[in-house]
């Protein structure tokens, strides 16, 4: 193409990373046509001579580096970048385009935030690209139609201000202020966000706005509230976005009149009881910044209502503004709480707990407790002992040292408020939502320990043997949830466990420390041979030796063994077996088998019938009878295959369960290879599940009955000709067909063992067999009613 004609094409090639933007159903359809301009442009580097391209290169080289910039898209970004270096290569003549390329090339543009905030503010301290690289985030990005883009715009403009704080000190504010209230969702959001990160950015830059232009910034947020933009489309991105911008107003401690103080104040807690968690989370940014900077430090009447205020809301009868209330209160400076520090304390304690009615359960509000709690905490006696650190004259300002008998009661009772949260195992339907506080409560718990543990003993008189208790607890509460169920909450408890063990030198003395450390280690990065849940789950089942850690443990693994991941019951199964049989089966092998049987039986006893936890201990009380050699050890343990036997037939009685029929017939036919009379109770039991109302619970108890019979033919328990008559029994009912057919099937089966039909009486196995129970209706008739009306 000759030169004369390189201008017509070149110039909408220019300009295209402007106008091809376009967007339908919120998704780009102009990457295509950017990318192909790239190309166009690299071409350009290749067909003309440095000659021809001088007057171009000084409208291209800026157009290529704002869409290498700010592009959407990583492969226009990086297709904007090769054709801006192919330039610089082939033409020689773009404006410091080595130095250039040394920040944007191909791997530094791949993140879309580095690009954002570290690649374009070192390009705009070149003279010849900050202007357009300006205009660009105003006049496109800011009003993009993705909403994490415009984020990142309003953060990215702040970032210039170091190479332009004149432009964007007047023309660029004085662009955005109307622009925050336009019809256009997009528009007005970016805009409220463009001015509050630039105030912010001018005032680290030490560039303050004149005071016509603060008056304008400051009055931002009532006209939006005026103009009613929190309601209808887009009134939550509007919610977050006012308070990003008061946030930033408040940490540019612009004036405010008192009425503007007012209605900001009133914004924030009005966002704080919205139900959406981002703005709230937002209202509370905003909070935390506001009342640091415009609340009078003197005025304690103002600092009491203040507090006062939040405390009340925590028993609101609305979940979403006790959730506010509770962030509230941890967002809260020093000063407004240390007033009401006691007070504030025991109710957000309070607020960790599980509510009585159901119907003002809310696990998102003790989630919101607990970390307020221990924020709250580290802020009234955390500062106190960073500053006894450093000079122990400094701690006498602080609320420990001015109540230190108060700190110590207050800190304990922050850490068993903890303790009890993650015992929280309240579901819905969304799930384990009881997860989430319990996590929360873990990630808190090691900063709150040491914060009870490192009270200066010459202020307060600390109860060492309470501080050891609770130290203990600590421990085995994050070493059950360092082997229950849920990942995340496994490996956050271990490394709080190893957060812990490291402060050691703060705490009361560790039980079997060493064992803890060898047990929480982080093993071995070239360690392939198993996966981190098997290391993670065997290595802490090892403290099943410890008797100080045992129950803690073992509550732990029946969670996993029972639970419903296939592939954690198998991992946690093996890591509990491992444990019992590598000692071997004697001396130590079998104390510690006879000390986690007992162990067992003692926590069944505590999680009788427990929904959550009756399965999974019937399931492990299985896998620990079949899978060890504890029934060698029957002359020993006689007394807790006892207990276990009375056990299983209690989580038997009125059961529906059948998951949990399932396990406990299994558990039955393990206790079957027993001596008598466990054996004879046991059998009795299984054949009493025989005839239970499930069909399903009726065939595999038959079916596991026959493999276990045949199991037990050499231990001389029963005699051949009363198998023979029990295989054919057996296998020639359809126990999963009538029940009149398979009652008589029992009762034959009953003959065969020489077992009575209830020889336990009361406490054995309740058969659920509705049919076969006549009841009469009292209701039956009206004589009936007339009959049952001359009682009154």
């Amino acid at each position: 193409m000759p030169f004369r004609d390189q201008p017509l094409l070149y110039h909408p090639v220019g300009t295209w990373s402007m106008v091809t933007l376009t967007n339908i159903v919120c998704c780009s359809v102009g990457a295509h046509v950017r990318d192909a301009a790239a190309y166009v442009c690299w071409a350009f580097a290749r067909a003309y001579t440095a000659a021809d391209m001088l007057e171009s290169i000084a409208v291209l080289a800026p157009a290529l580096l704002v869409t290498a910039c700010y592009d959407r898209e990583v492969n226009c970004r990086r297709a904007a970048s090769a054709a801006y270096q192919e330039s610089v290569g082939r033409q020689g003549n773009v404006p410091h385009g080595i130095d250039i390329l040394t920040a944007a090339d191909y791997f530094t543009l791949s993140s879309r935030t580095q690009a954002y905030l570290t690649v374009a503010p070192f390009i705009a301290q070149f003279p010849e690209y900050k202007q357009a690289l300006a205009d660009h985030l105003l006049s496109t990005k800011l009003s993009h139609w993705e909403r994490s883009l415009r984020e990142l715009t309003s953060k990215a403009l702040a970032a210039l201000v170091p190479t332009q704080p004149g432009f964007l000190q007047t023309t660029a504010v004085d662009t955005l202020l109307p622009l925050c209230l336009n019809s256009i969702l997009e528009v007005r959001h970016g805009a409220a966000l463009g001015v509050g990160e630039l105030t912010l950015a001018l005032h680290s830059q030490g560039q303050a706005l004149d005071t016509d232009r603060q008056y304008g910034v400051a009055g931002v947020v009532p006209a939006i509230e005026k103009a009613r933009l929190y309601r209808g489309k887009g009134g939550e991105l509007m919610r977050g976005a006012v308070c990003r911008l008061v946030e930033c107003l408040a940490l540019a401690k612009l004036p405010l009149t008192p009425a503007q103080h007012k209605q900001l104040h009133s914004s924030i807690d009005e966002n704080l009881r919205h139900p959406t968690a981002s703005i709230q989370s937002a209202a509370c940014s905003a909070l935390a910044a506001f009342t640091a900077t415009y609340m009078p430090t003197g005025d304690a009447e103002a600092i009491n209502k203040t507090s006062d205020k939040y405390l009340g809301l925590l028993t609101d009868p609305n979940v979403a503004v006790r959730r506010g209330a509770a962030a509230a209160l941890g967002a809260l400076p020093t000063r407004l709480l240390e007033p009401l520090s006691r007070q504030i304390l025991a109710g957000l304690a309070a607020a960790t707990q599980v509510e009585e009615d159901p119907d003002d359960r809310d696990a998102e509000t003790r989630v919101a407790a607990v970390k307020a709690l221990a924020l709250v905490a580290h802020k009234l006696y955390g500062p106190r002992l960073e500053a006894a650190a450093c000079d122990a004259r400094q701690a006498a300002t602080t609320a420990a040292a001015a109540d230190p008998a108060a700190a110590a009661l207050s800190t304990e009772h922050v850490v068993k408020a903890l303790l009890a949260a993650v015992e929280d195992y309240s579901t819905d339907n969304r799930g384990d939502i009881g997860s989430w506080v319990r996590e929360a409560a873990v990630m808190e718990m090691p900063q709150c320990l040491v914060l009870l543990c490192t009270l200066d003993p010459e202020h307060v008189k600390v109860d060492c043997e309470e501080q050891a208790s609770i130290t203990q607890m600590v421990i085995q509460a994050l070493l059950k949830q360092s082997v229950e169920r849920i990942a995340r909450l496994r490996e956050a408890a271990l490394d709080k466990l190893r957060e812990v063990i490291s402060q050691q030198h703060h705490l009361p003395p560790i039980a079997a420390v060493q064992q803890l450390q060898t047990a929480t280690a982080t093993p071995p990065a070239e360690t392939t041979a198993l996966s981190s849940v098997d290391q993670g789950l065997l290595g802490v089942s090892a403290l099943l030796a410890v008797p100080e850690y045992r129950r803690a443990v073992l509550e732990g693994l029946v969670a996993s063994i029972g639970g419903l991941d296939a592939s954690l019951c198998k991992e946690a199964s093996a890591a509990f077996v491992q444990t019992l049989t590598a000692a071997g089966p004697e001396g130590e092998g079998s104390q510690l088998l006879a000390d986690v049987a007992q162990a067992l039986t003692d926590l069944w006893g505590h999680h009788a019938r427990s929904p959550r936890l009756a399965t999974p201990i019937l399931r492990t009380a299985e896998v620990l009878l079949s899978q060890t050699q504890i029934l060698a050890l029957e002359k020993d343990l006689s007394s807790a295959l006892g207990t276990i036997l009375d056990l299983t037939k209690k989580e038997c009685q009125q059961c529906k369960d059948v998951p949990r029929l399932c396990a406990a017939v299994s558990l039955l036919c393990q206790l079957i290879s027993c001596a008598k009379p466990v054996s004879s109770s046991a059998l009795q039991s299984l054949l009493a599940l025989m005839v239970n109302r499930y069909p399903k619970v009726r065939k595999q108890a038959a079916e596991q009955l026959y493999v276990q019979l045949m199991t037990v033919e050499d231990t001389g328990l029963y005699s051949e000709e009363a198998l023979d008559q029990a295989y054919g029994v057996l296998t020639e009912i359809a126990w999963d067909g009538p029940l009149e057919s398979v009652k008589s099937a029992k009762a034959q089966l009953l003959q065969t063992f020489e077992l009575t039909s209830n020889e336990d009486g009361a406490s054995d196995v309740q058969q659920l067999d509705v049919s076969s129970t006549k009841r009469t209706d009292e209701n039956a008739s009206y004589q009936a009613l007339i009959n049952d009306g001359s009682r009154f």
